[in-house]
């Protein structure tokens, strides 16, 4: 699946996912139905059950669009990382301490690595940078570009500089 890019394509993923778990919902009442009046037999009941299953299997990937962060731009943490996590992340009852990664300044940069949250070898596979991305788990309390900083600090290296 591509990233997405807005709260509406946010929106339309989960909305056709549920949608597909209703559908698969009806369809298993009816085959249940045709069972109980001796249309189907139960063998081919467990055949479109296991069907309907592998139909509705999916993982989602994140895969990065293009960045308006400039390539060459060398990343700081504690200049550009951290203010990130500062205001949209260690706020009170959130990664302010009580739940991990702590992300407060001085203790964000070895919650972040010590906690395996960041992958230098395959960057776009970083949790920290999963959950930031649109339709993430938070990315509603960052933009995409601060997402882009921090994958583009990944991909330099994570560094504490």
């Amino acid at each position: 699946m591509k990233r997405l890019q807005g709260n509406s394509e946010a929106f339309f993923s989960i909305f056709s996912t549920n949608i597909i778990s209703l559908l698969s919902l009806f369809i298993l009442s009816i085959i249940k139905r045709f069972i109980m009046q001796k249309k189907i037999s139960g063998g081919l009941f467990v055949f479109l059950i296991g069907i309907l299953f592998l139909a509705s299997c999916a993982k989602d990937t994140v895969v990065p669009v293009q960045s308006n962060i400039n390539p060459n731009l060398k990343i700081s943490f504690k200049d550009t990382i951290q203010p990130i996590f500062t205001t949209s992340c260690a706020v009170t009852g959130c990664h302010s301490g009580s739940v991990n990664p702590n992300l407060q300044a001085g203790q964000a940069y070895s919650s972040l690595t010590s906690g395996s949250y960041i992958n230098t070898g395959a960057p776009t596979q970083s949790s920290i940078y999963t959950v930031m991305a649109p339709g993430g788990l938070m990315s509603n309390h960052c933009t995409p570009d601060q997402a882009d900083l921090v994958l583009a600090w990944i991909k330099q290296g994570a560094l504490d500089n």
